[in-house]
C-alpha cells in the first residue's frame, strides 16, 4: 500500500492499490468530494457533522487537509480504530500544486482542477473516550 501511496504523493495518480484497486484519482477525488459534502452539510444544518470512515481514507482527508505529502500521512498520522478527528471546513479554495501531491515542482496537466474546502484540524486521532489503550504494534 505504502509505494501505491508514495506513487500518488509523485503523481502518478493513475496507479492503483493492488493493481486492481480505486485509482489514486478515484480516492482524491472522493476524498475532495467528501470535504466538500460535509462543508455543504454542515452549512445546512447550522452546525457539526459526524462521519465515519476507515483509517487509510481518514488519513487522505487530513493530508489533504493539512497540505502534506500522501506518502508522510500513512506513515506518520496513526489512526485508531474509534478515534476521533475535528476539522474545520470553511469556504472553498482551488488547490493546484499543493504539497498532498508533490508540491509546485510536480507537472501535472493544465486541465487539472480539484475543488477542496479550506479545512483547519482542529485534533487528531483522539482516543481518551475508548478508555482502552490502544493496541500495542509489532
Amino acid at each position: 500500500m505504502i509505494q501505491t501511496y508514495k506513487a500518488w504523493s509523485n503523481g502518478r495518480l493513475n496507479a492503483q492499490l493492488n493493481g486492481d484497486g480505486e485509482s489514486g484519482w478515484e480516492v482524491v477525488k472522493r476524498a475532495a468530494e467528501s470535504l466538500n459534502q460535509l462543508q455543504s452539510i454542515g452549512t445546512t444544518a447550522g452546525g457539526a457533522v459526524f462521519a465515519v470512515s476507515h483509517s487509510s481514507f481518514l488519513q487522505t482527508l487530513l493530508a489533504m487537509a493539512l497540505d502534506m505529502r500522501l506518502e508522510h500521512a500513512m506513515s506518520d498520522l496513526k489512526q485508531h480504530n474509534g478515534c476521533i478527528n475535528v476539522l474545520d471546513v470553511d469556504t472553498t479554495a482551488i488547490s493546484k500544486g499543493c504539497r498532498f501531491l508533490g508540491g509546485p515542482t510536480l507537472s501535472l496537466p493544465d486541465t487539472f482542477r480539484l475543488t477542496v474546502p479550506k479545512v483547519r484540524v482542529i485534533r487528531m486521532n483522539e482516543v481518551h473516550h475508548l478508555n482502552v489503550p490502544p493496541l500495542a504494534s509489532g
